[in-house]
């Protein structure tokens, strides 16, 4: 990875509420699979690794854990304390975590650890307890993906070196890789799986201020202008498009389970 923590805060906070409202649902899927088959429940003490504006955190609360989450954004930092007040939320590094060694039973995260980020699962192996999962999403095949176009069209606009860090986002979801990187962690696979993610916006124009809110929007919206980023975006949208019933992408989110 080239991209530093803090640059990496500044472009998944650039359009904090957008993401939190317009986007950030596609994860709940994926969020309910990994809570059930890790037993999330009253007596589970959970850290939400790349947190983001906390759906995820707010979901397992609502499960009866006793949560806490990092994130690179002070902006979607400050949104997922006010959805968990209680949990225990800050604004750090994911690859030197300021918790404890073996503090928590399970140690998540969802999209926000990809290919060459080892160091963070080195960090997660840590403040897991032993026999404790950790678990990992991130997007599947390309083929299962209609939400790849919009990934297309914002690497074809990224700055060479942010071109890099997505060809990162999609390297994890080929096999082994994820389970390659929990291995050097110290770290024993147990699970692997798919559940599908569904994307809705009644129009393009939400459906647009959604993905311009990702982290990987953003290098491409200063590189290139807004304008010439969103006619891309709004073009791989097309095919996905109704009059009737507005934008909808379905796509693959895996996810790999590991045990300490």
């Amino acid at each position: 990875m080239t991209v530093s923590w803090r640059q990496a805060g500044q472009a998944w906070g650039a359009r904090a509420l957008d993401w939190a409202y317009l986007m950030e649902d596609y994860g709940r899927p994926a969020y309910d699979l990994v809570f059930a088959r890790t037993g999330v429940g009253e007596e589970t003490s959970l850290l939400d690794v790349a947190c983001g504006s906390g759906l995820a955190l707010m979901t397992a609360a609502r499960r009866g854990a006793t949560v806490a989450g990092i994130d690179a954004s002070e902006a979607l930092v400050l949104i997922a304390r006010q959805r968990t007040p209680r949990a225990d939320i800050r604004h750090g590094n994911m690859f030197a975590l300021p918790f404890p060694d073996r503090t928590f039973d399970i140690v998540t995260c969802f999209n926000g650890i990809w290919a060459g980020c080892d160091k963070a699962l080195i960090e997660a192996g840590r403040v897991v307890r032993p026999g404790g999962y950790i678990a990992l999403t991130f997007w599947g095949k390309p083929r299962n993906m209609q939400m790849i176009g919009c990934f297309r069209a914002l690497s074809e606009t990224a700055p060479p070196g942010e071109a890099r860090e997505l060809a990162s986002l999609a390297e994890v979801g080929r096999p082994g890789v994820a389970e390659g990187m929990l291995e050097r962690a110290g770290l024993t696979p147990v699970e692997r799986g798919m559940v599908e993610s569904l994307s809705e916006w009644p129009d393009p124009e939400l459906a647009w201020r959604a993905i311009a809110a990702s982290g990987p929007a953003w290098p491409s919206i200063e590189h290139n202008g807004e304008a010439a980023v969103k006619a891309k975006v709004l073009a791989a949208l097309a095919p996905f498009t109704s009059a009737d019933t507005g934008v909808r992408l379905a796509s693959e989110l895996a996810y790999v389970i590991a045990r300490a």
